[in-house]
């Protein structure tokens, strides 16, 4: 498979007042091995978030662990959720409110 065929999902997803835009390619390679996701905050620009304190992060995952948008969405969803109990996330979220 050549790159020029890859898939590339391209969403923004909005958890607790931040605005990630998300880019994922399910077979990043073009050899069927692995996927890759960025993530980075854009609304506020590269703000911190429980995954990624300079607002970025790539991600590279299992292929096929994400299949489709709906997967996508819930598997970083998840992520932030579960990352944001943290007691460093909770600490900034709480000094963010003043």
């Amino acid at each position: 498979m050549s790159k020029a065929s890859h898939i590339i999902i391209n969403e923004v997803i909005d958890w607790q007042g931040l605005s990630l835009s998300v880019t994922f390619s399910p077979d990043w390679n073009g050899w069927g091995h692995v996927a890759h996701m960025e993530i980075e905050t854009i609304k506020p620009a590269r703000a911190p978030n429980p995954i990624s304190e300079t607002g970025y992060k790539s991600h590279f995952l299992p292929l096929n662990e994400v299949e489709n948008v709906e997967e996508l969405r819930a598997y970083i969803l998840a992520w932030l959720t579960e990352a944001a109990k943290k007691s460093d996330w909770k600490a900034h979220a709480q000094l963010s409110l003043f």
